[in-house]
């Protein structure tokens, strides 16, 4: 597949990976989507890398059914991602995210947290999509927090953690 980047601002300060919602939406608007707001602020002061995911936009190939599209779309960041670090050799990269883009970003970064300096998340879908499997993690863990109070630890940490998972 071709992933188009555009690459805004100046890069010697950073550049700030921009990953857009959808699942469909495109960053060819950008002077009418997010990047309008940054356009006279954000770029003055740091790159923007704005890039379409596989099948939308200016995207190109690769884009027909697979069996791990998630695990394609954390991929094809990382990609960019190398890619943008090859070419501009920035002091630092950060992602910045917006609803799906946030679902795809926090994926990617479960699997490879050091692929960037810094991640900012407005409005990730991640947070409702991931409730369900969140509410269960929580009740994990606070099974898991429960054992050694049964066991007689007295430790507060355990109490504390079950105090929390509680009232999450």
């Amino acid at each position: 597949a071709r992933l188009p980047v555009e690459v805004m601002g100046p890069t010697d300060r950073g550049v700030a990976v921009f990953v857009e919602g959808g699942p469909g939406a495109t960053h060819l608007r950008r002077d009418a989507g997010w990047g309008a707001q940054w356009i006279d602020t954000v770029e003055q002061e740091f790159a923007v890398a704005y890039y379409d995911k596989r099948g939308t936009g200016n995207a190109q190939g690769g884009s027909g059914a697979t069996d791990d599209p998630m695990g394609l779309h954390s991929r094809d960041l990382l990609a960019v991602i190398d890619a943008v670090r090859l070419r501009y050799d920035p002091p630092t990269v950060w992602l910045i995210s917006h609803s799906f883009g946030g679902y795809v970003t926090a994926l990617t970064l479960a699997d490879a947290p050091d692929a960037v300096d810094g991640w900012i998340d407005a409005h990730g879908a991640f947070t409702y999509i991931e409730a369900e499997r969140s509410t269960a993690q929580l009740a994990l863990v606070g099974d898991l927090c429960a054992e050694p109070i049964a066991d007689g630890d007295d430790d507060p940490f355990w109490t504390e953690c079950v105090d929390f998972t509680d009232s999450h």
